[in-house]
């Protein structure tokens, strides 16, 4: 994962201010955007995609060097990849969503099969779209 050097900034910020310095920032990035906005909105990424990075980093880069001495630039990567986990789970805290009364009764009225029913509608769903390919392949040959 390439950095931006935002990110770059942050990283060199907390290794030069302290632990706790994440918590600091998103209060100061809070007050900000509150000043500025009347909501905060924002996105909520992937885990998958940090845990990837850190599988890649973990596969790429051997934990001790060719002189038996712990690889410091493996620890410093993993390192970035769980302070921007950390940055987005301090921001995540702020985040003051309301329920959306409409949805939640949509979604508590859906049904809910077992998984014999989800067993059956599937094959019922393949059977079907199988007739239908072969309609539409007589309709074309025929028509």
């Amino acid at each position: 994962m390439v950095y931006p050097p935002v990110e770059s900034s942050l990283w060199a910020l907390s290794v030069l201010t302290g632990p706790d310095v994440m918590q600091r920032l998103s209060e100061v990035l809070w007050m900000l955007l509150q000043a500025g906005e009347p909501s905060v909105q924002g996105t909520v990424p992937y885990l998958g995609t940090f845990l990837t990075d850190l599988m890649m980093i973990d596969t790429a880069f051997r934990d001790t060097t060719d002189n038996g001495l712990i690889n410091f630039d493996k620890r410093r990567r993993e390192f970035e990849v769980l302070t921007q986990i950390k940055l987005f789970q301090s921001a995540a805290s702020m985040y003051h969503i309301l329920p959306d009364r409409h949805f939640a009764d949509w979604f508590n009225q859906l049904q809910t099969f077992d998984d014999n029913e989800r067993c059956i509608l599937a094959a019922l769903t393949l059977t079907l779209i199988n007739c239908i390919r072969t309609q539409l392949c007589l309709i074309m040959v025929v028509g």
